[in-house]
């Protein structure tokens, strides 16, 4: 997980923190796997992830944006109750970002249309790769943007009211 700061109006100013942490899994880890993301099951023997240390992590958070949340919800939720009480954005299917030039919205197409290479399928290497291409979505002219990154309208104030940056969690 990526915790970040923005404006009210999307624009990312800054990464405050980061959480990430093996689970050894029940099963062994099938070879496929092994080969896309580099992790084995040396890496993640004897690992649990501390629900507390995710729930403090979570705690501040005002929204957690995935970048597939309909997976990614209901897992968050079942192992970490704190997300129950969040609010969710999913930065997959919320944003047109074909609308936007890119060829989809994979977060390889996403890279790609924005220069960036990224070879990682780690949860938090995935964090930030997205939110490269967020920023650079969020500088781009378009027709309308998503409720993550709007503008208000002129004299107007977008969400709370509030135009100081705002924390949020990022899980992949």
């Amino acid at each position: 997980m990526v915790k970040f700061d923005y404006t009210a109006e999307g624009r990312i100013v800054g990464v405050r923190d980061t959480f990430a942490a093996f689970n050894e899994p029940s099963a062994p880890i099938p070879p496929e796997i092994t080969a896309i993301t580099g992790i084995t099951d040396e890496m993640v023997a004897g690992q649990r992830i501390d629900d507390a240390a995710v729930s403090a992590f979570v705690d501040d958070a005002v929204i957690t944006i995935a970048h597939n949340s309909g997976f990614d919800r209901k897992f968050a939720e079942r192992y970490w109750p704190v997300f129950e009480q969040k609010a969710w954005g999913c930065s997959a299917t919320e944003i047109d970002w074909r609308e936007h030039g890119f060829a989809g919205a994979q977060l390889g197409d996403l890279l790609n249309g924005t220069g960036f290479f990224h070879q990682a399928h780690r949860a938090v290497d995935d964090c930030h790769a997205l939110l490269e291409s967020w920023t650079s979505y969020c500088r781009r002219p378009v027709r309308r943007r998503s409720r993550f990154c709007s503008r208000p309208p002129a004299g107007r104030r977008c969400g709370s009211g509030r135009s100081r940056p705002r924390s949020s969690s990022r899980t992949r």
